[in-house]
């Protein structure tokens, strides 16, 4: 998991193609602009796609991917996303191979604040639990989705 201020991102170039891509594209953005439910490609691996959504406290639901990377990035508001590894997620929780998505109940390791401004990247070993919020908000906020090909040694 990587959670940094947007002014930052050039600090995680390098770890892939289509996640250079996605990034450079977060910074470049005119968050005051992007329309909720917009859908942007922006490489053959990644998409960022817009959304309004409620956050509020909630039970831990994690979910978790396989193929892809999200990089969560509130445009206004703050918000909280629940961070546990992948060990913790049962054998037999349910998944979806084609949307590359489980998901499972849990508790978290680590609760991250994400406020507008900042970025946060779960990788596939990052099961994690978005939306969250101490109260109840209507957040703005981009998820890219990115394809994640780990490295070769």
């Amino acid at each position: 998991m990587i959670l940094d201020q947007l002014s930052n991102i050039e600090n995680y170039l390098g770890i892939s193609t289509d996640l250079d891509q996605a990034l450079k594209a977060l910074k470049a953005m005119n968050q005051k602009e992007i329309q909720p439910g917009a859908v942007i490609p922006v490489s053959e691996g990644a998409t960022i796609r817009s959304m309004t959504a409620v956050f509020q406290p909630k039970k831990m639901q994690f979910e978790f991917h396989r193929r892809y990377i999200d990089i969560h990035c509130p445009l206004d508001g703050t918000e909280e996303i629940g961070i546990c590894g992948i060990e913790d997620c049962p054998i037999d929780a349910p998944f979806d191979v084609e949307k590359d998505i489980g998901f499972f109940e849990g508790e978290a390791a680590n609760i991250v604040r994400v406020p507008a401004g900042w970025f946060c990247i779960t990788f596939p070993q990052d099961a994690h639990c978005p939306g969250m919020s101490r109260g109840v908000q209507t957040v703005r906020k981009v998820v890219a989705k990115v394809l994640y090909q780990a490295k070769q040694s």
